[in-house]
């Protein structure tokens, strides 16, 4: 008896650009502007200035504020949803599977992934799903269900 997929996630490299970028651009704006001010700035280094801050340096502050590292670790998993378990398949091609029950809350995280609560406290987070709203709904739904049965 095989039991189907009700519904499967992967990382987006799209959504570890957005992060790396904003994380970057956030701690720009800390060490450039904020400090400085560009208050008494001649027009040219203004612009020059907004060009480093909004365009450069995000990308150099991005390496040192967040890690790129992580992206490679995780961007082949696989999280997939059955009726009564959340399977994750990760790089190195080991299969985890995390049952329903042992799952207490499901939320959205800050930048685009998904923290899942264990029952005992624990907390599981998948990194860089491209729709981790939708993610939350189908676990909070095969939740509900499970609940409903029992």
């Amino acid at each position: 008896m095989t039991v189907e997929a009700i519904a499967s996630w992967a990382p987006s490299f799209r959504n570890f650009l957005f992060r790396f970028f904003i994380v970057g651009l956030l701690t720009s704006l800390f060490f450039g502007i904020v400090p400085t001010g560009l208050r008494e700035a001649d027009p040219l280094t203004f612009w020059v200035s907004l060009l480093v801050v909004f365009i450069i340096s995000p990308l150099l502050w991005g390496f040192v504020f967040d890690d790129h590292i992580k992206w490679l670790r995780h961007r082949r998993e696989r999280w997939v949803l059955y009726p009564d378990r959340l399977r994750l398949h990760d790089n190195d091609g080991l299969v985890t599977d995390l049952m329903l029950h042992e799952i207490a809350r499901v939320k959205t995280t800050l930048l685009r992934g998904v923290l899942i609560i264990r029952t005992d406290g624990r907390k599981v987070v998948a990194r860089y799903i491209s729709r981790p709203g939708e993610m939350v709904r189908r676990i909070n739904a095969a939740l509900a269900e499970k609940e409903a049965e029992q």
